[in-house]
């Protein structure tokens, strides 16, 4: 894994924009019911729970980043259905992983609809989604991912992630919804500081101090997420000095099932920008390209090509 000190690296200013659209409960919920085949306004806010005011706010940010498109789909229809760009097609991936990842580690998804076993149409097996390195085809693990940095631009770069994450930060109230699937890893990463907090645990920070100097965050948000975090079994706190007491937060396996989800969202926000990559998949020696595959097949997955 990288040195602490390249973390600002990976959060440049064009990659933070998206990833604070993207990294928003509201949204999240969107997408699903988007992936899902849920197009008309008032369907997204009666399964999301949002309101109308944050459900067209919602909706505007995401037309305006092109993820969206809003279209009048008969002439003589008074009613607009919300469709996904090519841009919003691609994060698919990170849908289906997220699907994964709740089924596996979250008990609340037992007690909702969210369905256990997915079909892949194509090859005609229900599968699991797997992250694999487009070059050598292998799976890809939190542990096999390192970061490769440039200390020409380290400073430069630090300035740009904490002027970048100077906007204010709100989490998300709940309110009652239709569809609860997925509700929980969206309430999860759906904090946009939340998912700054586990970008920076993946490339190595651990402690109190690293966290605040690196994303610029508040001490009072920062102690209140890392308690969170800790909570949902996301860190492990381990004392490291005893007098004063410091303490370190270690991701856990469950943290690190996340690592993938992560990654691809990463992956989605640098491919429209020109933003040369600094990972490297350490197994194959290339640079990190993900593909989110069936696992029996080992072809890449599409919304077309799954069945519920």
């Amino acid at each position: 894994m990288t040195d602490v000190t390249s973390i600002p690296l990976i959060l440049n200013a064009t990659i933070s924009s998206d990833l604070d659209v993207i990294g928003d409960r509201w949204t999240l919920l969107i997408l699903r019911d988007l992936f899902l085949g849920r197009t008309r306004f008032e369907s997204l806010r009666t399964h999301t729970g949002a309101s109308k005011a944050t459900l067209s706010r919602r909706l505007d940010t995401l037309i305006q980043i092109d993820v969206i498109k809003r279209q009048q789909l008969k002439p003589t229809s008074k009613h607009y259905d919300y469709l996904l760009t090519g841009k919003g097609l691609k994060l698919f991936g990170a849908s289906i992983l997220a699907w994964r990842w709740e089924t596996q580690w979250l008990a609340s998804a037992s007690e909702s609809s969210l369905p256990i076993t997915l079909l892949h149409t194509p090859c005609g097996h229900p599968f699991i989604p797997e992250t694999v390195c487009t070059h050598c085809g292998q799976a890809v693990k939190f542990e096999d991912v390192k970061w490769y940095t440039s200390d020409d631009s380290f400073q430069h770069q630090l300035k740009v992630i904490q002027s970048a994450n100077k906007m204010r930060r709100v989490r998300n109230s709940r309110t009652s919804a239709l569809d609860n699937r997925m509700a929980g890893i969206s309430d999860l990463i759906g904090d946009r500081w939340t998912l700054l907090i586990l970008i920076a645990a993946f490339m190595g920070a651990k402690r109190n101090y690293e966290f605040a100097n690196y994303l610029n965050i508040a001490s009072n948000i920062l102690s209140q997420r890392l308690s969170m975090l800790v909570e949902e079994n996301l860190f492990e706190k381990t004392a490291y000095q005893h007098n004063p007491p410091r303490y370190e937060y270690v991701l856990t396996d469950k943290s690190k099932a996340l690592f993938p989800l992560v990654m691809i969202l990463r992956q989605w926000a640098m491919d429209f920008h020109t933003t040369p990559e600094s990972l490297k998949h350490e197994p194959c020696g290339a640079n990190l390209r993900l593909s989110v595959n069936c696992n029996m097949c080992k072809t890449e997955l599409h919304p077309t090509d799954i069945s519920f």
